[in-house]
C-alpha cells in the first residue's frame, strides 16, 4: 500500500491507509500490479511515474 501526498512524499503500510481516508485518489493498494518497464504508473502518481 502506497500513498503519495501533494508534496511528493511517500507513505506506506498503515500510514498510507490512514492518509488515504482524506484523499483516496492518491492511494494505491497494490502497487506491484502497476509496475511497467521500470516505472510505477498508478493513480497515486498521477501522470508522473516513480522509478523502480
Amino acid at each position: 500500500m502506497v500513498f503519495a501526498d501533494a508534496d511528493g512524499r511517500i507513505a506506506v503500510g498503515r500510514d498510507a491507509v490512514h492518509l488515504a481516508r482524506a484523499v483516496p485518489e492518491r492511494f494505491e493498494s497494490a502497487p506491484k500490479r502497476c509496475i511497467d518497464g521500470g516505472h510505477l504508473c498508478c493513480s497515486a502518481t498521477g501522470s508522473t511515474p516513480w522509478p523502480t
